[in-house]
């Protein structure tokens, strides 16, 4: 029977993986992230919404989608606003009466495409299903009696109907619900200019001592077995910290990296009982605070006047940074320098984009930051690359690193030339995980 089950398992995602080849993916996700809203289906729903900012969508098109409101306009397209009509019809009516909202959707898509969303719905709902009929097992567990055995003097788990000598108190893990903010939850409630203040006061907080921060820390295992090709990678488990007494919470983040990526959580807990008050998801605002650092040090350091940006490095944490810089800067031109000229050359566009600024691509590092009145570098480069005699004078220089050994180092050649060195944290600093 385990066989299978198993290979009944292998089938239905077969079917489900057929299913989303046959339709695009703004329709696949739209009935995707419909029916995990519609069902309360967080897992799936979180699932869904990290594919949707993985492949670049804005968050906005993400919530108009869980929003489940079908007047609305852009930036959801017609198209999608009849496969989400159908979606909920379907889910609300119980399939019945559905008739004016498939035709609709055929006459936008075309019967083939129309009866692909009808079965990616069916297993849509499956999955839901089958999420909440395992977080009620999980449940269960979590309620599980606990007995006192007078006679041994230890606790015990489990069922101990008829013993002598025993009290069963019921426990609870939670005493009260606790919050989860989602990824687009968090883009909704949060910009750049938010984070900036929030870290500020943080660490206004830090400095007076009404914040204690803990200082980063990693274990690494061997993860070249994760994909083909990847001998030698390392995965990589962390945690960051902070407690906040005075204002009642304390919290970590944590996150387990690997070649496949990974999966940022922050966890807060109530300062005085310690009870679980909140988990959110915390892929971008990762990337939020990471940036409100530069953005910070940029309005602290920067001459106010300042519109040209270089950045060197193109990767996950690039964007943030160029706006977080253009938060507290009227940045008008953005010099970019990475070593893939692909990958260059789609975050220059992204940057044009999303943030309407003019972009040079810059051939070297020396290109990029040469007369620059504002320069940041987000690499994981391991040797050297920016040299005092190619940065201009008395201006602010940002590095970020990554957050784990062995990280990059400024050359020795700049720290002479250097009238100020700031940092956020110098304790992480004197560890050699960041600069």
């Amino acid at each position: 029977m385990r066989g299978a089950s198993t290979g009944g398992a292998h089938l239905v995602h077969g079917v489900t993986d057929d299913l989303k080849r046959a339709l695009p993916d703004r329709i696949t996700e739209t009935v995707a992230l419909t029916v995990s809203s519609e069902l309360d289906n967080a897992y799936e729903r979180h699932q869904h919404e990290r594919l949707c900012l993985k492949l670049g969508w804005d968050p906005s098109w993400i919530r108009a989608v869980e929003a489940r409101d079908l007047r609305r306009e852009p930036p959801l397209s017609e198209t999608e606003r009849r496969v989400q009509a159908l979606t909920l019809a379907i889910l609300r009516q119980h399939g019945k009466n559905t008739t004016g909202e498939l035709q609709a959707l055929v006459e936008a898509i075309g019967h083939v495409q129309a009866v692909a969303v009808l079965m990616l719905i069916g297993r849509y709902v499956t999955h839901a299903a089958d999420g909440q009929c395992a977080r009620s097992h999980a449940a269960g567990a979590v309620t599980t009696d606990v007995t006192f055995s007078q006679h041994r003097g230890h606790w015990k788990l489990g069922d101990h109907k008829g013993h002598q000598g025993t009290r069963r108190p019921k426990t609870t893990l939670m005493p009260e619900p606790a919050l989860w903010v989602t990824e687009s939850d968090v883009v909704s409630l949060m910009d750049m200019p938010a984070a900036i203040r929030a870290l500020e006061a943080g660490l206004r907080a830090e400095a007076r001592g009404a914040a204690i921060n803990m200082t980063k820390t990693h274990v690494s295992w061997p993860a070249g077995d994760a994909s083909p090709g990847q001998a030698g990678v390392e995965g990589t488990l962390h945690a960051i910290g902070a407690a906040f007494p005075d204002a009642g919470f304390v919290g970590t983040k944590t996150w387990a990296h690997t070649p496949q990526g990974a999966t940022p959580l922050v966890i807060l807990y109530d300062s005085g009982t310690g009870t679980l008050r909140a988990v959110i998801e915390a892929f971008a605002m990762g990337q939020l605070r990471t940036g409100a650092a530069s953005g910070l040090a940029t309005r602290l350091l920067s001459a106010e006047d300042a519109v040209e940006l270089a950045i060197i490095g193109t990767g996950k944490q690039a964007l943030t940074q160029v706006a977080a810089v253009h938060a507290v800067r009227p940045l008008e031109r953005v010099r970019v320098f990475g070593r893939d000229a692909g990958r260059r050359r789609r975050f220059s566009e992204r940057v044009r984009k999303d943030l309407g600024l003019d972009v040079v691509e810059a051939e070297s590092v020396e290109e990029a930051v040469r007369g620059a009145p504002i320069v940041t570098a987000v690499t994981r480069a391991r040797d050297p690359f920016l040299f005092a005699p190619m940065v201009a004078r008395r201006r602010p220089h940002h590095a970020v690193a990554p957050s784990c050994r062995p990280a990059p180092k400024w050359p020795a050649t700049c720290s002479p030339a250097a009238r100020k060195s700031s940092r956020d944290s110098p304790e992480q600093a004197a560890g050699s995980r960041g600069n």
